[in-house]
């Protein structure tokens, strides 16, 4: 069988690359499909890749160098809503306004999915639940589309694609599809008591970190007794200072980085890694304590149970940490994916979550970190959750269910 994967963005393929992989070593034909960073981070996972270049006034410019980290027309979005939230309050649920906006990115791709879908003689496509564009592909191609989950607590994807049936409906009857096809099948890799119970009905999976390709560093490999803790604001902090844009209301991501460096000084008992981008590396100065400073951090490889990880309420870097049982203090911005990864995971009783005013306040934010580091309240359940995503029916056996839909 030859299976496609489309997705809108390189964070959202990243957790589908173990699906991908389990259908590969089932013997199957496994490509992707996406805009250029996309396509490069599949072929960093061994995957073969059609790079889809945007149609229109609103394309985004073809990067200059490969490997070089740009600002995502995705994250751009996201900036300017956050711009436009003024305050970062977020009551409810944020829609672009208008349905033009997801047309035109549809209608900027949608010739190049159809030429990839057909080149790759594609039978099934499996889907990033906000890249609408593979539902549309396989309604004009006949073929079933399946729509993998992000993995984490997560209604906004459910939402999006109810949504999108309405947003996109003249572009499907234009298509001559009539409707935005349903999947044929769900998939989600987010644990049964993590998820929400807005999201729809969906086929269990246990979530496989993929982090990305990268060699090992030496620090990684080899350790002492004391607990690590982690420092990343995943992808979405290095677009963040891509953008140039405050990271949360009062504050870029260097001064996180020299907050987080000063409460965690006093404390000799911890090994504090900070995952920095090039962007803001030069803003830090010299940092109090011994932190080590690294541009990625193999969380996957990095982690184990009791560790402490910092982060921004990433679905990636959130379900890793769940999965190697490490505990989790959450400074999400606002953004109602982050939000809810961060409400959720606090609700379990695997991490805390600190509010905007609470991440600008250095105070608070030390004796939280200290209060995490003396206390063993959440490494109880941390590890409880690990042991109920390990008991999750695996990659390799999902497949099965996947091809089924052929």
């Amino acid at each position: 069988m030859r299976v496609l994967l489309v997705a809108l963005a390189p964070s959202h393929l990243l957790c589908m690359v173990p699906l991908a992989w389990a259908a590969r070593a089932a013997g199957h034909e496994v490509a992707v499909a996406g805009r250029e960073p996309v396509a490069e981070a599949a072929r960093r996972a061994g995957l073969c890749a059609f790079e889809v270049a945007e149609a229109g006034p609103e394309a985004a410019p073809a990067s200059p160098n490969r490997g070089e980290v740009r600002a995502e027309p995705a994250f751009a979005g996201m900036a300017a809503l956050l711009r436009r939230r003024g305050d970062g309050a977020v009551p409810g649920r944020s829609w672009v306004a208008g349905s033009h906006p997801w047309e035109r990115r549809v209608v900027s791709v949608l010739d190049g999915y159809l030429a990839a879908a057909r080149s790759w003689r594609t039978d099934l496509i499996l889907c990033d639940p906000i890249e609408f564009t593979g539902l549309v592909v396989g309604g004009m191609l006949d073929v079933p589309v399946v729509v993998q989950r992000w993995g984490g607590p997560d209604s906004l994807s459910s939402e999006a694609i109810s949504r999108a049936g309405t947003v996109l409906g003249d572009l499907c009857v234009e298509a001559g599809i009539g409707a935005l096809p349903a999947p044929a099948l769900t998939v989600d890799p987010c644990p049964p008591s993590l998820r929400s119970p807005a999201a729809g009905p969906a086929s269990p999976m246990r979530f496989v970190p993929y982090n990305g390709a990268g060699a090992l560093p030496a620090w990684s490999r080899g350790r002492d007794a004391r607990r690590r803790v982690c420092v990343s604001f995943g992808l979405f902090g290095t677009q963040a200072a891509v953008h140039g844009d405050e990271f949360v209301r009062g504050g870029g991501l260097a001064g996180r980085y020299r907050t987080l460096a000063a409460a965690l000084a006093r404390r000799p008992d911890v090994e504090t890694v900070f995952s920095v981008p090039q962007e803001v590396r030069g803003e830090l100065g010299e940092l109090p304590g011994p932190v080590r400073v690294a541009p990625w951090i193999p969380l996957d490889a990095a982690l184990r149970a009791g560790d402490l990880v910092i982060h921004h309420g990433g679905i990636g870097t959130a379900m890793t940490a769940c999965v190697r049982g490490a505990v989790q203090l959450l400074m999400p911005p606002p953004h109602p994916v982050f939000l809810d990864c961060a409400t959720s995971l606090a609700a379990r009783g695997v991490g805390r979550t600190l509010d905007e005013t609470e991440q600008e306040d250095a105070e608070s934010l030390t004796r939280t970190v200290h209060e995490m580091l003396d206390s063993a309240a959440e490494e109880e359940q941390a590890r409880e959750l690990a042991t109920e995503i390990a008991e999750q029916p695996s990659p390799a056996e999902v497949i099965a269910d996947v091809l089924g839909c052929l």
